[in-house]
């Protein structure tokens, strides 16, 4: 596990914060049906894509650590979910990263910037629009491809089976993480 007694008890709060609110709001810009459905999977992809996360201790050790405090703040959720509106989130998540980079150097940048696209990939990808024939979410693959999680820093195209709103969402997001 990454030693984050750099930051202060204040910025490792704001700094777990941040991808969990990223995730909350790409889910968020994609509430057209009002499905209770579709925001239950969406929290059960967030929530696997976090303990999944938390657990690549040796491979993501900074990105791990984050990880467990977000799991373990779990009772801050709710709070950190009234702050996950686009323009707080992007202007949040530069400042997290000057912050990481200011205390943990390049490579934990590289880990954090990694997990927030994940996570906000997972959301988006979460409900109805996985690739997935039948509309329907194959635990299995699923699973599969959340175990993937640890792979490269990687921000590539978005794929095509997400809607319009979570494109342009992801899009404004790998702006920031590309800086």
């Amino acid at each position: 596990m990454a030693d984050l007694s750099k930051f202060t008890p204040e910025e490792r709060a704001f700094i777990a914060s941040v991808p969990y609110r990223v995730a909350v709001w790409v889910a968020n810009v994609d509430d057209n049906t009002g499905s209770k459905i579709d925001e239950r999977e969406e929290r059960k992809a967030l929530e696997a894509a976090i303990s999944n996360l938390a657990a690549k201790s040796a491979k993501i050790p900074f990105a791990a650590t984050i990880m467990k405090s977000v799991e373990q703040n779990k009772s801050a959720w709710p709070a950190w979910e009234g702050k996950a509106d686009e323009q707080t989130v992007l202007a949040d998540t530069k400042n997290a990263l000057t912050l990481c980079k200011d205390k943990m150097g390049g490579k934990a940048v590289s880990q954090y910037k990694q997990t927030i696209w994940k996570l906000a990939m997972v959301v988006a990808q979460a409900y109805g629009e996985h690739i997935d024939p039948d509309n329907e979410m194959h635990v299995d693959r699923f699973f599969q491809w959340i175990g993937s999680l640890s792979g490269g820093a990687k921000l590539g195209k978005n794929p095509e089976n997400i809607s319009k709103n979570e494109k342009i969402a992801l899009n404004k997001l790998r702006a920031i993480l590309k800086e």
